[in-house]
């Protein structure tokens, strides 16, 4: 078993187990993929390290094992009031800007410390609305009877409440109740995503009124939403990249307070509810997104630092996004004689079958692509800017995962390893059909820790569906807004012409408009079967024109 795949199914093992799953139930689960001994050698590490981390009363909770081989785990245990206060305040810096009302603010709680940590024992409050005005009645108890100190302990309670406490009530009101879910599976344990999508809840955003996507399973790679041009699809991949990314890239506002959205995750075999209003949301950063134009990158001498226009939503909400640009990075590895050259390499030679090589020129320093035909024949090198559309578009984009991967995963060398989430809008697009159906399952065996949710307007990326996917069909009413439907097709054994006249697609009619006869239409399920039966038609008429007189008993 190699590294990265013992790495993967201990940390499904740290989840059965944090699930309260026995040894026996666990070998279970794991047969045919992990040995016993594998099992056991785990467990006595689980609960050697679970030892180890007890402290007291207090129950440590071990998260999962990281790539340098270290457990990380957490503690929890609740806070009475005067502690979270206390903890808020130690949070506080000074503010940087000139506005005074902040600075005394920030000046009336600094002096108010030493007050509440010497006197104060704990405290209470009742939230009271009259009209417009919002109260608070403070209940408090304190090591002392001076009045001058009490004064300073209420106002420092006062401006706590008011600062800190309101704006958490106020933000709770944009957050969205959704629940954990039971997990899911199409197959086994072992197969789970680490990250991956569980369930989707958005309200009031960009033409979805409300919509509530559950039963997931958390080893599904593909999620499709397919549907008309103006449907919503767009929308909804935009609200998903909100909900894991956050409200706000850098100093853009991606929605505002009026638009509720939330996801159910697995974060690294954890679940966990992300909820872009909740107190302490913190960005996935294992993620990267793209919209339809995919074609542009940062210049080939530029240093791939990210800006506006490389963020990591920018993509998905812009047309004038910029790709990461994968040949300066091939030509630093190269220098360095890095391994990861070879690798991206090869990912990339894979990815493309009429791509014969990718060079370095040592001159020039400069990267050329080489391409070949369908007898290997090959062609002169090229630099990208020369490459069509297609091979552009798709070295240009996975280039762009595996660049941003790389600076989230620095210690990785092989991007198999990689585990996050991709977003793309209008997957099939520059792409000629022989790669819209391959490359789900290409991108699936390049990266298969990262899930892939994906739109598109195509039948063919459908062929090429790994089993572990699940389908959404997207359509829009003036009443009801952007609505979704989970379909429960199995596509393995369905043609374009059963798939497009299935409630994916809903077409009527798939013959050609200039059809004039229906019965002249072929129904053959290739092009080369066809050809064939037109040869053997003709051939057949033929014999029925020709003037040969055969015996009348030929027949009998």
């Amino acid at each position: 078993m190699k590294n990265a795949n013992a790495l993967h199914y201990e940390n499904v093992f740290i989840r059965l187990k944090n699930q309260g799953k026995s040894i026996e139930e666990i070998k279970k689960i794991f047969k045919g993929s992990v040995t016993p001994k594998n099992i056991n050698k785990w467990n006595e590490e689980f609960e050697t390290q679970m030892t180890d981390l007890q402290m007291g009363e207090i129950k440590p909770k071990i998260l999962y094992k990281d790539s340098d081989n270290i457990y990380r785990y957490s503690h929890t245990f609740r806070i009475n009031h005067k502690n979270r206060m206390l903890l808020d305040f130690r949070r506080l810096s000074e503010p940087e800007t000139d506005n005074p009302q902040l600075h005394f603010l920030y000046q009336k709680i600094q002096n108010g410390i030493p007050y509440i940590e010497k006197y104060l024992i704990d405290y209470s409050f009742e939230r009271e609305i009259n009209k417009e005005n919002i109260e608070y009645k403070i209940g408090y108890n304190a090591y002392t009877q001076d009045e001058s100190i009490k004064k300073i302990i209420v106002e420092t309670l006062q401006t706590y409440l008011i600062h800190f406490v309101e704006e958490r009530i106020q933000q709770q009101k944009y957050q969205l109740k959704i629940e954990e879910t039971q997990d899911l599976l199409f197959e086994k344990y072992p197969l789970m995503m680490p990250y991956a999508i569980k369930q989707i809840c958005i309200e009031n955003y960009s033409g979805i009124h409300h919509l509530h996507l559950t039963a997931i399973p958390i080893d599904t790679q593909w999620i499709f939403f397919t549907g008309e041009n103006g449907f919503g699809k767009t929308s909804i991949l935009q609200a998903i990249t909100i909900a894991l990314f956050g409200q706000k890239d850098g100093d853009t506002i991606l929605t505002d307070e009026k638009s509720k959205i939330a996801v159910e995750i697995t974060n690294y075999y954890q679940n966990q509810i992300q909820d872009i209003w909740q107190e302490g949301f913190k960005s996935l950063q294992v993620l990267a997104c793209y919209g339809s134009s995919r074609l542009q990158r940062v210049g080939n001498r530029t240093e791939n630092q990210l800006s506006e226009k490389t963020s990591t939503t920018y993509g998905i909400f812009n047309e004038d996004a910029l790709l990461l640009n994968i040949d300066y990075e091939l030509l630093i590895w190269y220098l360095k004689k890095d391994k990861r050259f070879g690798w991206v390499k090869k990912i990339l030679l894979d990815l493309m079958p009429y791509l014969a090589d990718i060079v370095i020129d040592d001159q020039s320093d400069a990267v050329f692509y080489i391409e070949k035909d369908e007898n290997t024949q090959i062609y002169e090198k090229m630099p990208f800017k020369n490459l069509a559309a297609g091979y552009k578009s798709l070295i240009g984009m996975v280039g762009d995962i595996i660049i941003r991967f790389y600076k989230v995963y620095p210690a990785t060398v092989e991007p198999q390893n990689f585990s996050g989430i991709v977003i793309i809008d209008e997957f099939d697009l520059h792409w000629h059909p022989k790669w819209q159906r391959e490359l789900p399952t290409l991108l699936s065996k390049i990266f298969p820790r990262i899930q892939f949710i994906v739109s598109t307007h195509s039948v063919i990326p459908f062929l090429g569906a790994p089993t572990r996917s699940v389908f959404f069909k997207v359509t829009r009413n003036k009443e009801e807004g952007i609505k979704v439907q989970k379909l429960d097709i199995d596509i393995r054994n369905l043609s374009p012409n059963i798939l497009l006249t299935s409630a994916l697609f809903d077409m009527e009619k798939i013959t050609t408009v200039n059809l004039e006869n229906f019965k002249d239409f072929r129904t053959e399920d290739t092009y080369q079967e066809m050809q064939k039966n037109v040869s053997l038609e003709q051939r057949l008429a033929e014999k029925s024109q020709a003037d040969v007189n055969f015996p009348d008993d030929l027949f009998d």
